[in-house]
Order: structure tokens, then C-alpha cells, then sequence
């Protein structure tokens, strides 16, 4: 599911224990839910840190 808040493009949300592999090849913590960024600017990525919202990313 995609996030929006005011009409900017916000996270992407990850639902049901979907296992996530950072770029170095390290697994994240499987969880029930998380948010995955897709501005490319997080700070933690691929977790969304807000970033978004500083820069008014749009699709």
C-alpha cells in the first residue's frame, strides 16, 4: 500500500512478514509491518525515515 499525505508520495508499506535483505546483503528483522522508503533520500534506508517530507517528493 502507498502512503500520501498531501499530495506528496510518501512510503511504501509492507505488510505480513515479508522478509527484507538490506543492499549489503543483511537480513531486517521480519516483521508484520514496516515502511520501506522510496524517495531514495532515507537516512535508514530502505526504511523510510521521513525524508520524504523535507524534500516534497513527488512521483
Amino acid at each position: 500500500m502507498l502512503e500520501e499525505e498531501d499530495g506528496l508520495a510518501g512510503a511504501l508499506w509492507v505488510t505480513g512478514g515479508i522478509p527484507v535483505t538490506r543492499s549489503d546483503g543483511l537480513p531486517l528483522e521480519t516483521r508484520n509491518r514496516m515502511t520501506l522508503c522510496r524517495c531514495g533520500h532515507s537516512g535508514n534506508k530502505p526504511l523510510c525515515d521521513g525524508t520524504h517530507r523535507e524534500i516534497g517528493f513527488h512521483e
